[in-house]
């Protein structure tokens, strides 16, 4: 379905596949995400995919063998290779980005011609389009689409001004994944300029829509808020943006199986907190604004302990009081006793907390944690009790202003420490335990650090070949006192 050398990645194709019903899980309590990324891995394993840094390749030899074996189910409309299709085809890719560089020689009438040709297809499940110059064949694929009812995976190409015409023709029953880019279409003094364009209205019609990506490229901009009803979309999972769409939608809450989030705390009912509080499908989480969190029962009442599947937990105040009231501390702490998050979350971001407590669920509760990030928690005097987190491989504090002193658990796998300048203190059990499994460590602008337990005199031995054997990036800077 896709071109040679196609660039895949995890999301967007274990999605494609949930959304044409491919992926099954074997237990009620298991992530159909989950499921498909270990389809993915076994087709790795298997030669299927060649695995690169951030994306997944198809080698050509396999690429023309699934062509060849699917052939009864999937096609492409290819102006260089043109095969006929066949009216009972399931799956088909239109592609035109051979003529991405030379748009004008494009030849839009002979695609036209062969879309017509097709006639009916009423079995079609998938259509694909590869290449900007796809939106000069819109007014073919209105034709297409008219015998066409069972269409789960649209990905298209459109023009800023066609984008409503085009959305209003779908027959929104059965689309399960919608990917759409908008294309530009003027350009000024060589540069192209910027789109701003919005999420069709006709769109909050499709109920079982599973997926949105509207992932445009850098010249296009969505316009937001979305359109009223997007909150109707019970069945969607995932919302791809760059335009983080999702911190707009009122009353986000109604979208009970999204996995990612992005929410922005405001006084409003369609914007408070309360609106996480049925959400537990969640695996993703970033919360901002949270100053508009007054007490501890309105925090308690986004239910984070209940989200077993968060994985990924972000917390963000945008509080400039400098030095808040005694009283003002209190609610802070109070506010953040009551996110406590779900004993299974992995990954925890607190940026911007003004609270002057250690929250007691942080080192006692959250027992999974892998990942701890406190950026400008400008309050905070010390940070301990890290031992109690057994699986904590990365650790990061960054401009926590007032901070004096840090209890370093063993086995961490990276130690980050930014812009401390009060910090005197890094300490933790000695032994081999503390530096073997470490890979990354960072000190920077910590100028008071007077006792850092890794580079103790009595800590390393003679015999040691290496007290660091594990090391793959060590940079340190004003750190006067351990250089």
């Amino acid at each position: 379905m896709f071109p040679k050398d196609h660039k895949f990645t995890e999301k967007k194709l274990v999605c494609a596949w949930i959304s044409q019903n491919f992926v099954k899980c074997e237990c009620h309590t298991e992530i159909l995400e989950e499921t498909g990324k270990q389809y993915l891995d076994n087709l790795v394993d298997w030669g299927f995919f060649e695995e690169f840094e951030s994306h997944y390749v198809m080698h050509d030899l396999m690429h023309d063998l699934a062509q060849e074996v699917s052939s009864n189910e999937c096609a492409t409309l290819d102006i260089l290779h043109y095969k006929k299709i066949s009216p009972s085809i399931r799956h088909l890719s239109i592609i035109t980005s051979d003529y991405d560089e030379e748009p004008y020689n494009f030849p839009s009438e002979k695609f036209e011609n062969k879309l017509k040709s097709m006639g009916s297809l009423q079995k079609l499940r998938t259509l694909m389009f590869f290449g900007e110059n796809s939106t000069m064949l819109l007014r073919s694929l209105h034709t297409l689409w008219k015998g066409t009812k069972r269409l789960r995976l649209l990905r298209i190409y459109v023009t800023a001004a066609d984008i409503n015409s085009t959305f209003s023709l779908l027959n929104p029953y059965h689309l399960r994944y919608l990917e759409f880019i908008v294309v530009p279409t003027r350009e000024m003094h060589g540069c192209l300029d910027v789109i701003n364009t919005c999420i069709p209205q006709a769109l909050t019609q499709c109920y079982h829509l599973q997926v949105l990506d509207a992932s445009s490229p850098d010249h296009t901009d969505l316009v937001v808020p979305p359109p009223t009803g997007m909150n109707n979309l019970i069945n969607l999972r995932h919302i791809i943006s760059r335009d983080k769409v999702d911190s707009t939608i009122a009353s986000v809450g109604n979208l009970t199986s999204l996995q990612e989030l992005t929410f922005k705390v405001q006084a409003a009912g369609n914007f408070n907190i309360r609106q996480l509080g049925s959400m537990n499908e969640l695996i993703t989480l970033g919360i901002s604004q949270l100053e508009n969190v007054k007490t501890k029962e309105e925090a308690k009442s986004a239910r984070l302990i209940d989200k077993e599947h968060l994985k990924v937990l972000s917390l963000l105040w945008n509080d400039n009081i400098m030095r808040p009231e005694p009283t003002e501390e209190k609610t802070r702490d109070d506010v953040l006793d009551g996110l406590e998050p779900h004993q299974n979350l992995k990954h925890l971001q607190l940026s911007r907390y003004s609270g002057s407590t250690y929250s007691s669920w942080l080192a006692s509760k959250v027992t999974s944690l892998q990942v701890l990030h406190l950026e400008n928690c400008r309050e905070w005097r010390i940070v301990q009790s890290l031992e109690m987190l057994p699986v904590l491989r990365k650790l990061k504090l960054i401009r926590m202003w007032n901070l004096m002193e840090v209890s370093i658990p063993s086995f961490l796998e990276e130690l980050v420490l930014v812009n401390m300048p009060k910090v005197e203190k890094c300490v933790g059990t000695y032994g081999l335990d503390l530096t073997s499994h470490l890979r990354v460590l960072v000190l920077k602008d910590c100028p008071q650090l007077i006792e850092f337990t890794l580079f103790h005199s009595n800590y390393f031995h003679a015999k040691q070949k290496s007290c660091f054997p594990s090391l793959k990036k060590l940079s340190i800077g004003h750190c006067h006192h351990i250089m």
